[in-house]
């Protein structure tokens, strides 16, 4: 992939920036260790569904966590910064 500007150091998420994570029950303690969990004490994961299309199978929960985090950063808790955009 020559020519992409980014390392694998770059594809982080920031750590004060708070994650939550769609996973089945099997993956959550995967998903804990993942680069996608950060420290943020808002960060979390969720569990749910049987199979990898978690959209289709239980769409109330992608909903309630995508509501979840837009009310933590209407409220600025999750610590999103101008740098975390670019």
């Amino acid at each position: 992939m020559a020519g992409i500007p980014w390392t694998a150091t770059d594809l982080t998420l920031p750590q004060d920036l708070a994650s939550i994570l769609l996973t089945e029950e099997y993956r959550a303690a995967e998903m804990k260790r993942s680069e996608y969990q950060t420290a943020n004490a808002k960060s979390q994961v969720l569990t749910g569904g049987t199979y990898h299309y978690l959209h289709w199978e239980q769409p109330q929960l992608v909903v309630a966590a995508i509501q979840q985090l837009m009310a933590l950063c209407q409220i600025g808790l999750i610590g999103l910064k101008m740098e975390h955009l670019k």
